[in-house]
């Protein structure tokens, strides 16, 4: 009988904490519309066309050579280009990523950071002209894309990069 009752005083104290308040329950509202398109992504290979009226004559790398050179995996990138200078006494080098996610961003941010690095190294010893250039490099990450830009006219490469992704 304590059994019955107890369950019984139970439920009459939850209905009475669920019982109306008088107050209307909010209604949900209809999402909002927007009428601007989704940005499009930026695409890298249209962004180095842009920049190759402004860069020495460029050797493209493909996924082996990228893996192997700079360690750069294609399974971390949605889109990528990367590109070093024909001849091998100048510096410049460019890479255009869209990466995966950010674990790959961080992964390739990484990785063009121990790029300048050994850039640094090599060209402070033959040619303190290049050595300048690769000083002036830089890595530039907005959202998910990332340049590596090394190059005498890194400011307007830069430019071009940032104009076509922002």
């Amino acid at each position: 009988m304590k059994q019955v009752f107890a369950l019984l005083l139970a439920v009459t104290v939850l209905l009475s904490l669920t019982a109306c308040s008088g107050q209307e329950e909010p209604q949900p509202q209809a999402p909002s519309v927007t009428t601007e398109a989704p940005a499009a992504p930026a695409d890298m290979s249209a962004i180095y066309e842009e920049m190759e009226k402004t860069l020495p004559e460029m050797i493209p790398m493909d996924e082996t050579t990228m893996l192997n050179f700079c360690g750069i995996s294609a399974e971390d990138c949605t889109q990528v280009v990367a590109a070093i200078c024909a001849d091998g006494l100048i510096t410049d080098e460019v890479w255009l990523i869209e990466a995966k996610d950010e674990a790959s961003l961080a992964t390739l941010k990484s990785l063009a950071e121990s790029r300048l690095k050994a850039k640094g190294e090599e060209s402070i010893t033959y040619s303190p002209e290049q050595y300048a250039v690769v000083q002036k490099a830089q890595i530039i990450c907005d959202g998910l894309y990332m340049a590596l830009i090394v190059s005498p006219d890194v400011d307007t490469l830069a430019e071009i990069f940032n104009g076509a992704i922002g």
